[in-house]
């Protein structure tokens, strides 16, 4: 399948058609005829593309599936204008430079879309967590003391689970991914002992697109996977024999 270059490149380098257009000092409609494969773009224009987008000019044409995956594994230099980031593709072999580059893998949206999806899923994770804590209804929890209890403990857990995230941030810059991903593995063991497997559409695409980042160490997270399994398995043995004696109790004093 063929798709228009230009497009594509806008989008992942974070132009609108208004913000390209008034670059180089033509119509928005002009934008809307090259990527609608309406006009030719002139050798002029082209060069100016090329320039500000990093690539090319034969990438501002139409483009396989094929160039898609190779600008796509290309890394990406921050450009602010006005206010707003902007990205340029980086086709240099020089990475002595001193300029942080940026690899985004496979983008369907600009960046800004992309960031106020990401800001509607803090909003939502916001909201689950709320929920997950509890503690609203008083009657629920036999009143407002227990409803007391019930925020304490659900947000010690989060609190907890916090503190690893806040002490990524401690540690050196080239080791915030590798610290982040040792976190994941215990996750995914997490996951893998207790049988939990993602239920909706958006949580197999999040969990698919987090796991594509880099290379499980499967080998570790299926040990401790079963090492955490044991562990519960004797623990919920020992808890269902509890509260059997515990009911044979209650039953046995009425």
């Amino acid at each position: 399948m063929m798709i228009n270059g230009l497009k594509y490149l806008r989008t992942r380098c974070n132009y609108s058609q208004h913000e390209l257009a008034e670059i180089l000092d033509v119509t928005d409609a002009m934008i809307s005829k090259w990527e609608n494969d309406n006009k030719v773009i002139s050798e002029e224009r082209q060069e100016e593309l090329a320039v500000l987008l990093g690539v090319p000019v034969t990438f501002l044409g139409q483009i396989s599936e094929k160039q898609i995956e190779f600008i796509n594994n290309l890394p990406m230099i921050r450009q602010d204008r006005k206010g707003k980031e902007h990205y340029r593709i980086d086709m240099s072999d020089d990475i002595r430079d001193g300029i942080w580059r940026h690899y985004f893998g496979k983008t369907e949206r600009s960046l800004s879309d992309d960031y106020n999806q990401a800001k509607k899923l803090k909003k939502d994770t916001l909201e689950e967590i709320a929920e997950t804590i509890g503690g609203d209804n008083t009657d629920r929890f036999g009143g407002i003391r227990g409803a007391i209890n019930e925020i304490e403990k659900g947000c010690k857990r989060y609190s907890f689970m916090t503190r690893f995230l806040r002490h990524k941030n401690t540690v050196d810059r080239g080791l915030k991914a590798p610290y982040m991903f040792e976190l994941l593995d215990v996750f995914y063991a997490l996951e893998l002992a207790f049988n939990m497997r993602p239920e909706t559409e958006e949580e197999i695409e999040h969990f698919t697109r987090i796991r594509g980042l880099r290379m499980i160490d499967e080998e570790y997270v299926r040990k401790l996977a079963i090492m955490i399994k044991e562990h519960w398995d004797l623990q919920k043995e020992y808890h269902i024999k509890e509260m059997e004696k515990w009911k044979e109790e209650d039953e046995a004093y009425e």
